[in-house]
């Protein structure tokens, strides 16, 4: 995802829980591409998630890889 942009979030998400899931590999993307990276990503990433029980999964996932502090 290297044109990771925070204006176009993945629409691709199956709602699983995945390892790998198409919301994290975008926080990721967005963070390694900009300086100074913080938790606005990760809020921003949170206001596209619908399902209360996916969005705890995504938010402790990106806690673990220091994309939400």
């Amino acid at each position: 995802m290297q044109n990771a942009s925070l204006d176009e979030p993945p629409t691709a998400c199956c709602q699983s829980g995945c390892a790998n899931c198409v919301f994290i590999v975008w926080a990721e993307a967005l963070s390694s591409k900009m300086d100074n990276a913080g938790p606005e990503i990760a809020e921003r990433i949170m206001k596209n998630i619908d399902d209360p029980s996916m969005r705890a999964y995504l938010e402790l996932e990106l806690r673990i890889r220091g994309v939400k502090k």
